[in-house]
C-alpha cells in the first residue's frame, strides 16, 4: 500500500422529501483533491441518470474529501477533512 493515492469523498443530496442523504465514494489514483472531486462528480452524474434522480441537488458545502494514508507500520488512516 506504499505510495497509495486513494481518496474518500463525501457528498450530500437533498431527497425529494427534504432529507439529507450522504454518499461516500472511494477514488483510486487521483493525484489531488480536485481530481478526486472531478471523478466523483462524473460518477454522481451517472448515478442520477441511471436512477432517475435528476431532481436531486448536489450540496457540495456539506461534503468533504479525505486522503487515505499509511503510517510507518502500514496502518491505513484518513487525513483531516479537506474542503470541497
Amino acid at each position: 500500500m506504499s505510495g497509495m493515492k486513494k481518496w474518500l469523498v463525501e457528498i450530500c443530496f437533498s431527497s425529494g422529501a427534504g432529507r439529507l442523504v450522504r454518499h461516500f465514494y472511494v477514488v483510486d489514483e487521483a493525484s489531488d483533491c480536485e481530481q478526486a472531486r472531478s471523478v466523483v462528480k462524473e460518477r454522481v452524474g451517472i448515478l442520477c441518470a441511471c436512477t432517475g434522480e435528476n431532481g436531486a441537488e448536489l450540496n457540495w458545502h456539506w461534503g468533504q474529501v479525505q486522503r487515505f494514508t499509511t503510517d510507518l507500520m502500514g496502518n491505513v488512516e484518513l487525513s483531516k477533512p479537506l474542503p470541497l
